[in-house]
């Protein structure tokens, strides 16, 4: 199973703005990229507040919402308290993905999921936007509570692409373990 992740960030770190709601960083250059990771993608794991942001679901994958509270909807799978399976963990919910098929796993955020799935994400793909949002509760690439000192996570970087004034960055990292 390849599980790999997509987000525009700001230059200051953020993927959102303090008020949470649906904010498109990146140019339509992002978007077009936006869109040919999804088409590699079997399933989309996204947040229930990030799904709820959407116009509408992901056309064309399966896409699984992390929600403590949303209910169940045609083409979605729910992971939660009152969804389609009882989530659990990351862990828990890749193995319930694998047995359905799905070989390519998407991380869409926010930033609290990144967190939850940072240990099993592959490549990451940032596209780094050239704005400064701020803000104390601004969502940042990665939330949650952190690496301890001397166990953060380090990337490689595979690939830097230039369009006009966004950099496309991947960056790779190797499996870990719980």
């Amino acid at each position: 199973m390849f599980v790999f992740s997509n987000l525009a960030i700001s230059i200051d770190g953020k993927i959102g703005t303090a008020k949470r709601g649906l904010y498109r960083l990146g140019t339509n250059n992002d978007w077009n990229e936006v869109k040919r990771l999804r088409k590699k993608a079997d399933a989309i794991i996204i947040g229930g507040a990030t799904f709820r942001s959407l116009p509408r679901a992901v056309p064309g994958v399966l896409n699984v919402v992390i929600s403590k509270s949303m209910k169940s909807k045609k083409g979605l799978i729910i992971a939660g308290k009152k969804g389609d399976i009882r989530y659990s963990g990351p862990k828990q919910l890749l193995a319930h993905l694998k047995k359905r098929g799905c070989k390519n796993i998407l991380i869409e955020g926010g930033g609290e999921i990144m967190w939850e799935f940072v240990k099993y994400i592959r490549e990451f793909h940032v596209t780094l936007t050239p704005k400064i949002l701020g803000g104390r509760t601004a969502p940042t690439l990665v939330d949650g509570r952190g690496f301890a000192p001397g166990k953060e996570l380090n990337l490689k970087l595979k690939a830097v692409k230039r369009i006009k004034n966004e950099l496309f960055l991947i960056f790779t990292s190797a499996p870990r373990s719980n």
